[in-house]
Order: C-alpha cells, then sequence, then structure tokens
C-alpha cells in the first residue's frame, strides 16, 4: 500500500480526533482515548510545539490511517542535548502491512534531515 505522510495541521484535528478515539491502543498508557482526552491533549499543545511535531498518515485515497508524534525535539533545532522520542499508532485494519516499517524508516530520514544536531 502507498501512504503519504503530512505534518498536522489544525483543519487535520477533527480526523486525528477519530483516529485516536475510534481504535483501542493497548500498547499505550492510555488504550482508550474519550473525545474529551484528545481535545484536551490538541488545546494543550500536546501534538503541536517547539518540541514536539506530528504527522498524519494516509492512504492511497486520502483517508488517516495513522499518526506520528515526535516529541523531546529540544528548544533549538541546531544545538541541544535531547534524544527525540516518537508515538505512531496506526488503525488496526492496517497494521502488520509493512507500513509502520515504512514510517519509522520516513521519521529517521525526517529527524536527521531536519534536525542536524541528532546523531
Amino acid at each position: 500500500m502507498k501512504i503519504s505522510i503530512e505534518e498536522y495541521t489544525e483543519d487535520k484535528s477533527d480526523k486525528l480526533t477519530e483516529l485516536l478515539i475510534s481504535q483501542n491502543w493497548e500498547y499505550h498508557s492510555t488504550p482508550k482515548l474519550s473525545r474529551e482526552k484528545v481535545q484536551e491533549q490538541l488545546n494543550s499543545g500536546y501534538f503541536t510545539g517547539t518540541e514536539v511535531r506530528t504527522f498524519v498518515i494516509k492512504d492511497e485515497e486520502a483517508n488517516t490511517i495513522g499518526m506520528i508524534r515526535l516529541f523531546d525535539l529540544g528548544p533549538d533545532v541546531n544545538d541541544d542535548k535531547e534524544t527525540p522520542l516518537f508515538d505512531i499508532r496506526l488503525n488496526a485494519e492496517n497494521r502488520s502491512k509493512g507500513i509502520g516499517c515504512e514510517a519509522v524508516k520516513w521519521i529517521t530520514d525526517f529527524v536527521f534531515t531536519n534536525y542536524p544536531n541528532k546523531h
């Protein structure tokens, strides 16, 4: 399956919310998110900010099938000691299809291209 990855913007908040509340995220500290919790996260800068960037993963028909949240990027793109972490989530019907591997390769390229201080 061919995917596309786009940076999250506020106009995508409804799609991101629906993705996050529609699935059971069994390997996360909060496996079932409520609409209220996601709205709280959106409002608090959990998905966007100086040290965090979020991306949506779309399928060939432009349906939102997943998300990537990069965090602990550090306050300075060129000079900090932070080690970036990521959260990747794919809806259940798109797991075990190689999309996660493709997304991790994309994340790696994105971080090392856009954050030259990372090793």
